[in-house]
């Protein structure tokens, strides 16, 4: 993604507004993109006791078709989420053009501040790659939006795609690869049963068929 699709992004997408309740873990899906992840501080994902609660809006991304989806993803792969963590990640654009309006870091009296975000990483244990230079038994950080850090339960308006324990077909972006992001919303996780049939989430307008025609499955 180009500079100026990050920054209408993050513009639109990561507006949070505190809640006066605390808010449960919610339904899947939510995506971001972020152009630098440096990450600030941390905390486990699991719910504390007594959770205060924030709400961040989340813009959706979506592809046409199957065939778009692979395309635009840099890894695919099958795998098992391990374990999970919150994390506040810096999403600022650090654009590397010499032209001061479009990084203001060129001057000096105006370097650009950091802006955090609360993500979830979670470590994908692959045991089957699609796409992509990973190898199988590699454990992946994938982000996404939102989850428990520092005591506040960060909900997306799209929900949390992925939990512990489970195996899911993704579709990973590399903006950098600690962590990798998910290449769109509902249309990059699709969880998989024990008997290895793949299922959709209930907001995703494609077909598993077409999904496995497109990766080769």
């Amino acid at each position: 993604m180009n500079k100026s699709g990050l920054v209408a992004l993050l513009a639109i997408g990561l507006a949070a507004s505190a809640c006066s309740t605390p808010i449960a873990p919610g339904s899947p899906g939510a995506t971001t993109s972020a152009s630098s992840l440096a990450e600030g501080p941390s905390a486990t994902a699991s719910a504390s006791s007594e959770p205060t609660g924030a709400m961040i809006e989340v813009l959706p991304r979506w592809f046409p078709t199957a065939a778009d989806l692979v395309a635009a993803a840099d890894v695919i792969v099958t795998g098992t989420v391990t374990a999970s963590r919150g994390r506040m990640i810096d999403v600022t654009d650090y654009s590397p053009s010499d032209d001061p309006t479009l990084n203001p870091a060129l001057d000096p009296s105006a370097p650009p501040a950091p802006s955090y975000v609360p993500y979830t990483v979670h470590d994908l244990s692959v045991t089957r790659v699609w796409k992509g230079s990973v190898s199988v038994g590699a454990t992946l950080p994938v982000a996404e939006v939102g989850g428990m850090v520092d005591g506040t339960y960060y909900e997306p308006t799209t929900g949390m795609l992925l939990a512990d324990g489970e195996t899911y077909l993704v579709f990973l972006s590399a903006y950098t690869t600690d962590p990798y992001e998910l290449a769109a919303t509902f249309q990059a996780v699709y969880p998989v049963a024990a008997d290895g049939t793949l299922t959709t989430l209930a907001d995703n307008p494609l077909d598993v068929a077409d999904v496995l025609a497109a990766i080769g499955g």
